[in-house]
Order: C-alpha cells, then sequence, then structure tokens
C-alpha cells in the first residue's frame, strides 16, 4: 500500500490516494498516515482516492471506519472518490455503506468539496510505503 497526499491551497482539505491493498498489514500505515494530518485538517475535509485500491480486508475496513469516526470527532469532511466495486460491495453486505460520503470521480469529490486547486501542492513527509 502507498500513499500520496495533496493539500489544498487554503489549508482545511486534504486528498490522499491509495494505492494497493489494505488489509491487516497496510492498516497501521493508513492510520499513521491520517494522524499526521489530523491538525492539517480541522473542520476541513478529507477525500480518500480509491481507484487504485486492488483489496481490502475486514481490517481495511475497520481502519476506515477508525477514520471516519475520527473525521466525526473533529468536524472533518470525509469523501470517498472512485472507491472500486469491491470495496463499495463489502460497504453494503455489512451495512456501512451509508457511513460514507461516495463519489464516482476524483473532480467530482474536489468539486463538492469546494477544493482550491491554486497553489496546491504534494506533501512528500507524508508520503509512506507499507
Amino acid at each position: 500500500m502507498g500513499f500520496e497526499v495533496v493539500l489544498g491551497s487554503y489549508g482545511k482539505c486534504a486528498v490522499v490516494h491509495l494505492k494497493g491493498a489494505l488489509d491487516l498489514a497496510t492498516a497501521s500505515a493508513l492510520r499513521v498516515m491520517i494522524e499526521h494530518l489530523w491538525d492539517f485538517l480541522q473542520e476541513g475535509c478529507l477525500v480518500l482516492h480509491l481507484s487504485s485500491m486492488t483489496f481490502c480486508d475486514s481490517t481495511g475496513i475497520g481502519a476506515m471506519i477508525g477514520v471516519s469516526n475520527g473525521c466525526g470527532e473533529r468536524g472533518v469532511r470525509l469523501v470517498l472518490a472512485e472507491a472500486p466495486v469491491m470495496l463499495r460491495r463489502r460497504l453494503t453486505i455489512t451495512g456501512l455503506l451509508p457511513l460514507f460520503e461516495m463519489h464516482d470521480s476524483l473532480e467530482g469529490a474536489l468539486s463538492d468539496v469546494g477544493w482550491q486547486p491554486e497553489g496546491a501542492g504534494r506533501v512528500s513527509p507524508f508520503a509512506i510505503e507499507a
């Protein structure tokens, strides 16, 4: 699982691109990634871009629920963009789909959250390979 974080120009918004499997071996890396972002995201938004996610097991779903709960506690809006069919299916079967705001495209998610592309940049200190 690899991560790439892109921060919005006015702060308060971040996009995390998840790549690969979110499972027992990588779920803790997602938690660490998001913990580094909490102060930046206070009352902002977090977009998880999932188009490159290849697998997600129950531990991965648990990590996503933890991210959702943490966002709720901090007033951070969580949006999932381009969630793979297998993830949508698992969330539907488990009854967890209503916990997540979903968009079919990253562009749609960014537009909906008011993303400001001017001055946005990649933030390498948060790049984690697990």
